[in-house]
């Protein structure tokens, strides 16, 4: 039974995930088209500084998660009822926050330093603001969402969040196909996004009865929780600066239309990175509830191998389906190719990263999150800036992908010591899996069509005996 919830759970995380790729396929070229290259540009940037001004995001999503279950399995309703109102209240109040800090951000920014590519700078500011009302609506929103998560409750979440990402996205073709202006694109998705969640509430509200919003705010549960709330937060601090700083770099070491190219690859790899990684986020809430370090173990080592497996079949199926993207993004695709084949390249390495980050959570060691996100964010900077001397804006995915390995060794290292001491005689087997594979693919290309499935074979292989090693659970 707790294996067919699990699959369930991973159908519907993958779908909630599947959305905005599969939606994006469609919208892309057209905001390209309708919007143009520079304008979509901006639009990649201006998400970028809005996004950073996430560092007043205080953990509340990732709190939720983690004490739902515990307080369930206690049957203690009123304290699950107490913690949202708590995160509720907090995360609204630290939106606001958030509107205020854009408006100081924006007006010690000067636009005119980027050689005219902006717009009128009072259009532009305007765009910002809007861009940080969204953002702030959306934050606001995944307090709902995660609810449910603890709950286990994946269906009603992914459905929730499935409406609000298809709405979102259909609002913004229809204002860019009538209007061609990224203006009204930006306004009318923040319009959409107050009725979208004014709905939410309301459902909540009606499923959930005696639950709050504010009336059960309590300052004694924040601190309770703080102690965990506090490494959430910074780590969406450091992992906030971590997925844009690339982007800040592409922009100042280049232009505006390069980092349009270059988001649009990131794009597609961030995507495909996120439907890997919701297959099997139901672990996390799951994780502190197992019994046994073996029964851990097991998990962490099936699942591990599991998503080596399947990012490496994914890896190679985009690798050969240049002629699909090339039809995707017409004549954006000379522009793009060599990015995309860059970061297809990484999607193994980032498979990596996946269940020692879930698994840290769940464990309670989510201060070593934020150690070795921080790790990586160091690595990656020091990385970049030398590699694009010798590889200009690949040498930025470089750097990506060498921070992205560390990454992965780093946290499996932490959960070893901490947690896992039989790691030992498995972590090298994994590991090497992706690094074999980048060696084929740019130094044996020509012998890849029997070395790359030698190398999923053995990793079947790996599975298979993993498998067989349940009977330690």
């Amino acid at each position: 039974m707790k294996s067919v919830s699990s699959i369930k759970n991973s159908i519907f995380s993958v779908i909630d995930t599947l959305v905005m790729p599969l939606t994006m396929i469609i919208a892309t070229p057209i905001f390209l088209i309708k919007l143009g290259v520079q304008d979509y540009g901006i639009w990649m940037f201006i998400n970028s500084l809005v996004i950073l001004m996430s560092i007043v995001n205080i953990g509340g999503v990732d709190t939720l998660i983690r004490y739902i279950p515990k307080y369930r399995k206690y049957q203690d309703l009123g304290s699950i009822n107490v913690l949202f109102s708590t995160v509720f209240t907090s995360q609204l109040i630290f939106a606001v926050l958030l509107m205020l800090l854009s408006f100081t951000i924006i007006s010690l920014l000067d636009f005119d330093s980027f050689d005219g590519e902006f717009r009128a700078e009072s259009e532009f500011k305007a765009i910002f603001h809007f861009g940080t009302a969204l953002f702030s609506l959306k934050l606001i929103e995944q307090i709902i969402f995660s609810y449910f998560k603890g709950y286990e409750r994946l269906d009603i979440a992914s459905f929730l969040s499935v409406c609000s990402k298809l709405t979102l996205i259909i609002t913004q073709l229809i204002t860019a196909i009538i209007t061609k202006d990224l203006y009204w694109v930006i306004l009318f998705s923040v319009i959409n996004a107050c009725v979208i969640l004014l709905i939410e509430i309301v459902f909540i509200k009606r499923v959930t009865p005696g639950i709050s919003l504010f009336t059960l705010f309590s300052y004694t549960k924040l601190k309770e929780v703080f102690s965990y709330a506090k490494w959430s937060w910074l780590i969406s601090i450091v992992g906030v600066v971590a997925s844009q700083v690339d982007k800040w770099l592409v922009v100042m070491l280049t232009n505006m239309s390069t980092l349009a190219y270059y988001s649009l690859a990131l794009l597609v790899f961030s995507n495909i990175h996120g439907v890997i990684a919701s297959s099997i986020s139901w672990i996390f809430p799951k994780v502190g509830l197992l019994k046994s370090k073996k029964e851990v173990l097991w998990y962490y080592l099936f699942l591990q191998i599991l998503l080596v497996l399947a990012s490496l079949i994914i890896s190679v199926i985009l690798i050969e389906s240049d002629i699909i993207f090339e039809l995707w993004l017409t004549d954006n695709y000379k522009n793009t190719s060599v990015y995309l084949y860059s970061f297809f390249l990484l999607i193994p390495i980032y498979s990596l990263t996946i269940v020692p980050f879930f698994m840290l959570k769940g464990l309670g060691l989510i201060k070593y999150n934020f150690y070795s996100d921080l790790g990586m964010l160091m690595i990656r900077v020091s990385f970049a800036y030398v590699l694009y001397i010798y590889f200009d804006v690949v040498g930025i995915i470089i750097a990506i992908g060498i921070s992205g390995y560390a990454l992965g060794l780093f946290m499996v290292s932490i959960l070893k010591i901490k947690y896992l001491t039989l790691l030992n005689m498995h972590v090298a087997k994994i590991y090497m899996v992706p690094i074999l594979y980048i060696i084929i693919q740019l130094y044996i290309n020509e012998y890849r069509f029997v070395l790359i499935p030698l190398l999923i074979l053995y990793c079947v292989f790996l599975l298979s005996t993993v498998y067989r090693l349940k009977k330690l659970k």
